[in-house]
């Protein structure tokens, strides 16, 4: 199993030395990118983010992981990016939450585009990453960071490991959904 959350965002810069620039100039110097390492070090915290050139499949990805939620124009915006950044996140929503909240959001801001949570496969414009990221309410939390995927049989989840728990599924059986009362 997957011992970390990894977010990915597509953006526009045309390469490293870009990102690093747009990282300092936007916050003024107190977040650096140096090496693989992602840092505030007013707040001494850090994480890992690795930066990589273009995928000729992230569009595609991202309309798969968006299920039909993202908007065209972010999906065109998504098929011109120039890199991606990947961010690593101990696997703890609970109390990762608030920091994955400030790493992404830094980089929102310096021009990612959506952002999708690899460690399941759900992806997110920003309007609802950072609502659905900065809510108190668990079934919230739970709609950022798990997915269900089947058919009119039968049903499973995927990333209840966000929560430190096991993925479920159900079957209809007889085709029918069962009734919950």
């Amino acid at each position: 199993m997957n011992q970390e959350s990894m977010l990915c965002i597509p953006g526009p810069w045309k390469d490293r030395p870009e990102f690093v620039q747009r990282v300092v100039t936007h916050t003024k110097g107190d977040f650096m990118f140096a090496g693989a390492i992602l840092a505030y070090p007013k707040a001494k915290d850090h994480i890992p983010l690795e930066f990589c050139g273009p995928c000729d499949d992230m569009c595609h990805a991202f309309e798969i992981a968006g299920q039909g939620r993202l908007k065209p124009e972010v999906l065109d915006q998504i098929a011109t990016h120039n890199s991606v950044v990947y961010m690593r996140f101990p696997l703890d929503v609970i109390r990762q939450r608030k920091r994955m909240a400030m790493f992404t959001s830094l980089v929102r801001n310096i021009g990612g585009y959506a952002i999708k949570v690899e460690s399941t496969g759900i992806a997110h414009d920003w309007d609802i990453w950072n609502c659905l990221i900065s809510s108190e309410n668990p079934f919230d939390q739970y709609r950022c960071f798990v997915v269900l995927i089947g058919d009119e049989d039968q049903f499973y989840s995927c990333g209840m490991h966000h929560f430190g728990l096991p993925d479920c599924f159900a079957s209809a059986g007889n085709g029918e959904l069962p009734l919950v009362s």
